[in-house]
């Protein structure tokens, strides 16, 4: 099943393992960082396999995503990371989180 194909997008696709050791590195990536149980990691990302791998990242690390439209209006996403006190904010899982609470 690891070599089984997982998630297609455009002409790229990722299997269970790859999708597996993306999403394990974002969650170390976050936890290392401080994400706890329960606090809330921003995604600002457009539908891609990045979203993908991201959304399963913050799970893994036991947090909960709060998904933002990059093409909303930049007040409304300040707006709603303000109000849920997002702790760190993803526009690419393959680089590291914005730490919002230092920001």
């Amino acid at each position: 099943m690891g070599g089984a194909t997982a998630v297609d997008w455009a002409i790229t696709s990722l299997s269970f393992l790859q999708l597996d050791a993306l999403a394990n590195a974002v969650a170390l990536k976050l936890v290392a960082r401080g994400a706890l149980p329960d606090s809330a990691i921003a995604l600002q990302l457009k539908k891609s396999l990045e979203m993908a791998v991201g959304i399963l990242g913050v799970l893994c690390s036991g947090a909960c995503y709060l998904p933002l439209d990059p093409a909303w209006p930049l007040e409304r996403r300040v707006f709603i990371v303000d109000d849920t006190n997002a702790q760190q904010l993803i526009v690419s899982p393959l680089e590291p989180a914005v730490d919002l609470q230092t920001a």
